[in-house]
């Protein structure tokens, strides 16, 4: 069965429960969660309302595709964020890579080829768009091989808050090892990457 485990600091993250099919709940979870990582960041609890009230949002709107989803919390801005890993068994074809790395967005989004330990060769992206008037920004990363694809989402999130927490999420995303992604007896590991090219070239990102 296709999944992914993902190593990440407790003290800056927040695992998302999804409902279950036969109308699961998990009361207090949002209040519990808070408690925890507020004794890092006592910030957070200046309105403690918004934040619960934002964690059961985002465990209410968990996609049934998404196979794994965090709250990642940014240090710089004392907030959090979202962070989805979308895992298929299947290599994304040429077309569907594309609309991934070449959005409909307000300004071109900028591209950057890295390697992450577990998942190999991967295409980080960062956009910004916009939603009935608003600008949006996120990050995204995919890696395509054979036995499947992973794509790591971070955001929507203002324009100006998208570095607070891209370092803290890609540590997160560095750290995710996929499974089930085998390819006719070949580890993921071994796979060729089937990434698109991108054009124009690359742009690097500032470090």
């Amino acid at each position: 069965m296709r999944g992914i485990t993902v190593d990440f600091d407790p003290s800056l993250t927040i695992e998302v429960p999804r409902d279950g099919s036969l109308g699961e709940r998990h009361p207090g979870w949002a209040a519990s969660e808070l408690e925890r990582i507020a004794a890092h960041d006592e910030q957070l609890l200046d309105d403690p309302a918004a934040i619960t009230d934002w964690l059961e949002g985002v465990r209410a709107s968990v996609a049934p595709t998404a196979t794994y989803t965090l709250a990642v919390r940014s240090p710089d801005a004392s907030a959090l964020a979202v962070l989805r890993f979308d895992v298929l068994d299947e290599p994304l074809d040429e077309a569907s890579q594309r609309r991934i790395v070449e959005p409909p967005a307000s300004l071109p989004p900028r591209h950057d080829v890295v390697e992450l330990p577990q998942l190999g060769t991967s295409l980080r992206m960062q956009m910004l768009g916009e939603r009935q008037g608003q600008p949006y920004s996120l990050v995204q990363w995919m890696a395509v091989r054979p036995g499947g694809s992973v794509v790591a989402t971070l955001g929507p999130l203002p324009p100006n808050g998208i570095e607070a927490f891209r370092p803290y999420a890609e540590a997160v995303v560095a750290s995710a090892r996929p499974s089930g992604l085998d390819h006719e007896g070949t580890p993921w590991a071994e796979q060729p990457s089937l990434l698109v090219e991108v054009v124009p070239p690359v742009e690097r990102w500032q470090a």
